[in-house]
């Protein structure tokens, strides 16, 4: 057409125009991979290991006894053969959570602006409770990326019918990686009522429920696994709204603020699609999840909620967009861009003298097993409690066995004699306390977990073991782990 000038971009330009993103997406990598392998494995990361290890005990396992995650357990079980050490193990989950990152930069661009969307990446990069959840070996960040694509497809459903059959696969995945990705379907379905789209959604609904089906009749879904957790309290709330305002409360402060300043934004914007459905993705697994811990049974706990996080920061992110006046803007994007990065660095370095809702250092087994192996002696014990925490100990041990002797390595004795479950989500059996009265060995070491503490009975069954082991030996020493204590019994003056 005459008049008619069309202007294509060169790759350089569009780079240039996008510069931007793409230093917030380089942010997220670094921190995201940084320090990956600084911690050691928690029992949960530990756990998901075993499970994923045998092909045919995998399958066994998630049909029978595990029905959360079986997606990032098959995915896992693969991923393994690259090897197993901290940094390759957590590489998957830091993976999918940096995909995550031009998922939340997209759906905010549709629902709003690029300026916001690159608010909400910032802010989404730097929050400790991302950060954690990618480095941790679970799949916690598999879950959020799956649910982030499903909520793009979900907005851009109507599109072509690719976009249908991506909306169906995403969401139906993203509860096999976890449960609690139900409620961010659940939402969706709440705005396609509240829209009056449910006509057009309600194929792509049915479909996923099919889909979901095998989990849904598999025998895990009545298992145990979740018994350790309490029903919630306000306590848990606060504790969640910390953990979305980066676990700091300085940031609390700041977020909470933000919250009730754009408050009468969205209830005066409350029937435009974009705020119903921000706000119903932010409140709906949180309110869901609460109510289901109180009538039915208890499943509330915060660190679930990361498929939260984006409407979270999304919110934030549009409140401080209507700041009026560039300079204080900008004063409070950096202020809360340094809170943030001076907690990721109490994170980084292991901190433990600062704790809020997540711990810096928890669970170091990794420290426990080595200080035991540089210190037993022949003929020494190593006992549990809880049980399952002889798997976390005999990973670290089996890696080390060729840095120390392996007649100094203590014999790992199971003081259970029936069945119990290895998560440790379940009410465990008593302890065999003649086995502990006529143990042999000059000195016992027993390692406990502080989180065993408090839940399923597990202090009274403890006294049991210790007022076993004190009345066999004369000797009791205590060293403290983050997270983890060891108590070594004997008989030496």
């Amino acid at each position: 057409m005459r008049g008619l000038k069309i202007t294509l971009k060169s790759p350089t330009e569009r780079i240039k125009a996008n510069m931007d993103i793409l230093a917030l997406f380089f942010f997220g990598i670094t921190l995201v991979f940084f320090g990956l392998s600084s911690h050691s494995f928690t029992l949960d990361e530990i756990f998901s290991i075993h499970v994923s290890k045998d092909w045919p005990q995998m399958i066994r396992f998630l049909w029978n006894k595990e029905a959360n995650m079986w997606l990032y357990y098959l995915i896992l079980h693969f991923w393994q053969s690259l090897g197993t050490s901290e940094f390759i193990i957590r590489s998957l989950p830091a993976t999918f959570a940096v995909g995550s990152i031009p998922l939340v930069f997209a759906i905010t661009k549709h629902l709003f602006s690029k300026k916001v969307a690159l608010i909400s990446v910032l802010l989404f990069v730097f929050n400790i409770f991302y950060i954690i959840t990618a480095q941790l070996a679970r799949g916690y960040s598999l879950s959020l990326f799956l649910t982030l694509a499903s909520t793009y497809f979900f907005l851009r459903f109507s599109k072509n019918k690719y976009y249908k059959l991506l909306y169906i696969l995403s969401s139906a995945l993203s509860v096999y990686a976890h449960f609690y990705a139900g409620f961010v379907i659940l939402s969706q379905i709440l705005i396609a009522i509240l829209t009056k789209k449910l006509k057009v959604y309600y194929i792509a609904f049915l479909s996923i429920l099919i889909f979901l089906t095998p989990i849904l009749l598999s025998p895990s879904i009545h298992s145990h696994q979740a018994d350790w957790i309490e029903k919630p309290t306000l306590r848990n709330l606060i504790g969640t709204s910390y953990v979305f305002s980066g676990d700091f409360p300085y940031l609390l402060i700041i977020f909470g603020l933000m919250i009730i300043f754009i408050i009468p934004h969205l209830v005066k914007n409350i029937r435009t699609p974009k705020y119903t459905f921000i706000s119903l993705w932010l409140i709906t697994p949180i309110i869901s999840s609460f109510l289901f811990s109180l009538l039915v049974k208890p499943v509330f706990q915060s660190v679930y909620f990361l498929i939260s996080l984006p409407p979270f920061v999304i919110l934030e992110a549009v409140a401080i967009n209507m700041i009026s006046n560039k300079s204080w803007k900008r004063l409070l994007l950096v202020t809360i861009l340094v809170l943030s990065i001076l907690r990721l660095s109490l994170w980084y370095t292991g901190n433990t003298r600062y704790k809020w809702v997540f711990s810096n250092n928890e669970d170091d087994y990794r420290s426990a097993t080595n200080f035991i192996k540089s210190n037993a002696q022949q003929n020494d014990a190593i006992i549990f409690y809880g049980y399952y925490n002889r798997l976390p100990y005999e990973y670290y041990s089996d890696r080390n066995k060729l840095v120390y002797s392996q007649k100094d390595t203590p014999e790992v004795i199971d003081i259970s004699t029936a069945v119990y479950d290895l998560g440790g989500g379940s009410k465990l059996p008593e302890p065999d306390i003649e086995l502990l009265s006529n143990l042999d060995n000059k000195r016992v070491w027993l390692l406990l977990r502080d989180s065993d503490r408090g839940l399923l009975n597990r202090d009274q069954q403890l006294n049991v073991i210790k007022t076993a082991l004190v009345a066999k030996y004369s000797q009791e020493n205590s060293y403290e782990f983050p997270g983890l204590k060891l108590v070594l019994f004997s008989d030496e003056s």
